[in-house]
């Protein structure tokens, strides 16, 4: 008897055995299961996987990135404070709201002011708008300076980009940088899924990896 068009069959034209559709279930649902019961071990990758953070080491200046919340200065001035630079480099343009003119790389050094940081100390890169714009003002100011050395301090999550951008910038230099990571008090990398702006600043920071990579500035 032919087989009519509203009949489903297999690529034999045979149904496909319940044994063999309920066993393909049971796999997919340990597997489901496996997955929740060891969520704690591999959600929390992603973050970790942003985070490279070196160990500071007594450098020539220590350059603070623009953004963050603050602890990127409070990092970089316990550290000065400690003899690892005797300069501070402070990162940032000004942001683009009507009425504000100051930039961020004087709003971070006035604030490293307030901390305990001598004013003569600093430097301003009050025209970088990006990582990448801040590693290659970096650029500049070793070949005008002469410094040798460079610790650069930034969120922990944000340290696998800074270490690929500056790498690359610096990849024929034989200028040392370090990048050291500071860890922002409201920054869950081991539950960043269930907070709601640590699981935007990671998937920004996923998407603007994507952009660097794509322009080949990493």
């Amino acid at each position: 008897m032919p087989v009519r068009w509203y009949e489903r069959t297999g690529s034999d034209g045979m149904r496909e055995p319940d044994g063999r559709r309920s066993r393909g279930l049971l796999i997919v649902g340990v597997l489901f299961i496996i997955a929740l019961a060891t969520q704690a071990y591999w959600l929390p990758l992603p973050a970790r996987f942003l985070i490279v953070s070196q160990e500071a080491v007594p450098t020539d200046a220590i350059v603070v990135l623009s953004g963050g919340s603050g602890s990127r200065q409070e990092l970089a001035v316990a550290l000065a404070s400690k003899g690892y630079a005797p300069t501070l480099v402070s990162s940032g343009a000004a942001p683009r709201l009507p009425g504000f003119e100051q930039s961020f790389a004087a709003l971070g050094a006035d604030y490293m002011v307030s901390l305990g940081a001598p004013r003569e100390a600093m430097i301003l890169l009050p025209d970088t708008t990006s990582t990448r714009e801040e590693a290659l003002a970096c650029q500049q100011l070793v070949q005008e300076s002469g410094l040798t050395s460079l610790l650069v301090i930034t969120d922990n999550y944000h340290t696998r980009r800074a270490r690929l951008t500056f790498g690359k910038v610096f990849a024929d230099s034989p200028v040392r940088i370090l990048v050291a990571g500071a860890e922002p008090a409201w920054f869950a990398p081991e539950r960043w899924w269930q907070d709601e702006r640590s699981l935007l600043t990671v998937l920004e920071e996923y998407a603007t990896l994507a952009v660097y990579l794509t322009r080949g500035w990493l």
